[in-house]
């Protein structure tokens, strides 16, 4: 097959998408992929043609999309951000699929993309299937719901989740209902347009030992298990960083990735009060934070970026903001994971992760404070029971072979020929 996978989004969205493409290719289909135009040089790098979407860091580090992120539990805010930005980058986030939507015989999206696929994919009668990395579609189940009501399975959760539904279209509505003018097909209301989107096969990249796959969910829904994207080449770290991490005590890697700051020195500051009160020491992961010109502790590491894969095998435990790609890696390493979510799905991991016993509490963006922090530090590295269930979990996880199972799943709903229209 001629796949077009589109993925759109930050780091922890493309990673897991060319770990896949990889897998599709060497079944013996032919992948193009759509990201972020700050991800051409790597995606190429692998082989790939990419096709460049909106550069996904300068937005993140734009004044909108600083907002977007301080706007912690703020939901209604975060979502009329989310607009307002959809809105004003329709072009960059879909030019792609208007020059080449016509010219594969499958379209793959994933969570932030499949309501545009979507548009195209009809408009030229195309197989879709939708790929996501977190659970989003309305459940009974507690564990596989993004906000739920209670722990156990409740038809209040489903409830709630189709009003999630809602919440989530009205974000893309004025979006698709424009591409859909465009594309000269009919304009679709809220309830049509849901269930439809409800009915595209799915394939879930995140492991069933993390999330129990809903047994609600049609069997046009498939829980395939983490794809990760091993390095093309390896990764030789700075001597001073393997002597860092070789110190004792073994030091936390705390990062927050593609998550933007409005003052990203006073989080620094923050970050290293927390630690020096804690009495342990850390790698710090500056990532898109914008962080320069700061005077850098001895009890702490700075690196612009590093390899999760090689980065977590070397740390005691790992706080990030709970991007799921950055989830993955640290249940994967077997790590005690502390989370500090900022935006979108980032709570629901920060959630599960404390369910599962493998963290402590998360303490959302815009409670976190250096007492906080310390204190959720010493109980990451001293609960025994606690890393004992990361280690026990991180083997599960190295024990799955997500990508295959990805690419049968996707194979078994390719073979149900073009769409209807």
């Amino acid at each position: 097959m001629d796949i077009m996978l589109t993925a759109s989004g930050t780091r922890g969205d493309v990673q897991p998408a060319l770990a896949l493409s990889l897998g599709l290719r060497q079944a013996g289909h032919t992948v193009r992929i759509a990201a972020g135009a700050n991800f051409k040089p790597w995606i190429e790098s692998y082989g790939f043609d990419c096709l460049p979407l909106l550069d996904m860091e300068a937005m993140m580090q734009s004044q909108d999309g600083i907002r977007w992120v301080e706007q912690g539990n703020n939901v209604v805010a975060q979502l009329r951000i989310m607009r307002k930005l959809i809105n004003e980058h329709l072009e960059e986030l879909t030019r792609p699929l208007n020059d080449h939507g016509r010219d594969c015989d499958l379209h793959i999206s994933g969570f932030t993309s499949t309501d545009m696929v979507e548009v195209i994919a009809e408009k030229h009668r195309i197989r879709h299937i939708a790929t996501a990395l977190q659970p989003y579609r309305a459940t009974r189940s507690g564990a596989a719901t993004l906000v739920p009501i209670t722990r156990r399975d409740s038809l209040l959760n489903l409830i709630f989740g189709r009003l999630g539904d809602r919440f989530r279209w009205s974000i893309v509505a004025d979006a698709v209902t424009l591409m859909r003018r465009r594309e000269g097909l009919p304009i679709l209301s809220a309830s049509v347009a849901i269930g439809r989107g409800n009915a595209i096969p799915l394939v879930n990249g995140y492991s069933a030992n993390v999330v129990p796959h809903a047994p609600d969910w049609t069997p046009e829904s498939v829980t395939a298990g983490y794809w990760f994207l091993d390095d093309s080449e390896p990764w030789t770290p700075p001597q001073a960083l393997v002597d860092f991490c070789t110190g004792k005590p073994a030091p936390v890697c705390i990062g927050f990735g593609s998550m933007s700051s409005a003052d990203p020195k006073a989080l620094f500051e923050l970050v290293c009060e927390g630690v020096r009160m804690s009495g342990q020491r850390a790698v710090f992961i500056t990532g898109w934070s914008g962080l320069k010109d700061v005077n850098v502790p001895e009890y702490i590491y700075a690196i612009d970026k590093a390899p999760h894969g090689w980065l977590f095998e070397h740390v005691a435990g790992v706080v990030h903001h709970g991007g799921a790609g950055t989830t993955a890696a640290g249940l994967r390493a077997g790590k005690p994971t502390l989370i500090v979510p900022h935006m979108a799905d980032q709570p629901f991991w920060g959630r599960r992760i404390m369910q599962l016993g493998v963290g402590p509490r998360p303490i959302a963006r815009p409670s976190l404070s250096a007492e906080r922090l310390a204190a959720a530090l010493r109980t990451l590295l001293q609960d025994t029971a606690m890393r004992r269930k990361a280690e026990h979990l991180g083997e599960l996880i190295r024990g799955e072979d997500g990508v295959s199972r990805g690419v049968e799943a996707i194979e078994k709903f390719s073979k149900r020929g073009l769409r209807n229209g």
